[in-house]
């Protein structure tokens, strides 16, 4: 199990997030995994507190940043 407390810099957030198996703990050891994690919280509250139509637009964009990277993932391994 690997674990992960991230909060943001004005201190409205904090976030521990746990992990199971190696390839998730890999990922929170990871150099990036703060500021990407920091990021995506940030994003996802800023959108929910905005409320209308912008948890939509959030998921929207996490849908194609996901099989963009899935698509991209596909065709290195084809290689």
């Amino acid at each position: 199990m690997a674990r992960l407390l991230v909060g943001d810099s004005h201190g409205f957030f904090t976030v521990d997030l746990e992990t199971n198996g190696p390839v998730l703990g890999a990922a929170l050891d990871d150099r990036m995994a703060e500021p990407v994690v920091t990021s995506a919280m940030t994003v996802a509250l800023a959108a929910l507190a905005e409320g209308g139509a912008w948890p939509e637009l959030v998921l929207h964009a996490l849908r194609n940043l996901m099989a963009d990277m899935q698509q991209q993932l596909a065709s290195v391994r084809a290689m």
